[in-house]
């Protein structure tokens, strides 16, 4: 038996591999925006305790802006149903993916217990 994979099981296994790289990296940005609502949210605790017109100080990069609490407040609600948004979007990417990646594991795992190289018989084999 040849050591070497027929080719379209060789480009089976690279797509498998890919999607394992975009499935860690979805992941990645996933919580990314999760940690980024959590800020957003523990912000918008704290702007909501503050009469709407006091004055706060609003971080854009390194420059702090001095706004109004109602408007940043409106503005972090505003960014946290964005990140909402993303987030289901990134749930049904990440579904996608290991969807994709179980049918090419099912695929690599016929074809090797085809071949006799899982420790399973061939089918048929006795």
């Amino acid at each position: 038996m040849s050591s070497q994979l027929p080719p379209q099981m060789e480009n089976k296994l690279k797509e498998y591999e890919k999607l394992q790289v975009r499935y860690q990296k979805l992941e990645e940005g996933l919580q990314l925006l999760q940690r980024k609502k959590q800020e957003l949210e523990a912000s918008i605790k704290e702007l909501e305790q503050l009469p709407e017109d006091s004055m706060v100080f609003k971080t854009v990069g390194r420059i702090m802006f001095k706004q109004e609490a109602g408007k940043v407040l409106q503005e972090y609600k505003d960014e946290v149903v964005k990140i909402e948004q993303q987030v289901k979007l990134l749930d049904k990417q990440l579904a996608d993916t290991r969807q994709k990646i179980q049918k090419i594991e099912q695929e690599l795992s016929q074809f090797m217990r085809s071949r006799g190289l899982m420790g399973v018989p061939p089918s048929g084999a006795s």
